[in-house]
């Protein structure tokens, strides 16, 4: 999550396009996130990407959350 104070700066973006070279470098061969429905800048980012929402489901809590993936 990112501090409202520094939303809108593309941290996200940023941190996943560093991190991804990391996951498969180490073998990994899929990258999940969960994110609610309505957080759009965050669905964006991580389309940016190039994650593809999989499924929505609903957490224990009961709130909702989408399911993306990114094939390495």
């Amino acid at each position: 999550m990112v501090h409202p104070d520094h939303r809108g700066r593309n941290i996200l973006l940023s941190i996943n396009e560093s991190l991804i070279p990391v996951a498969r470098d180490r073998g990994l061969t899929m990258l999940l996130a969960t994110v609610h429905p309505e957080n759009v800048p965050s669905q964006a980012s991580f389309r940016r990407l190039g994650f593809e929402r999989k499924a929505t489901y609903m957490t224990c809590y009961g709130m909702t959350r989408d399911i993306l993936t990114y094939d390495l």
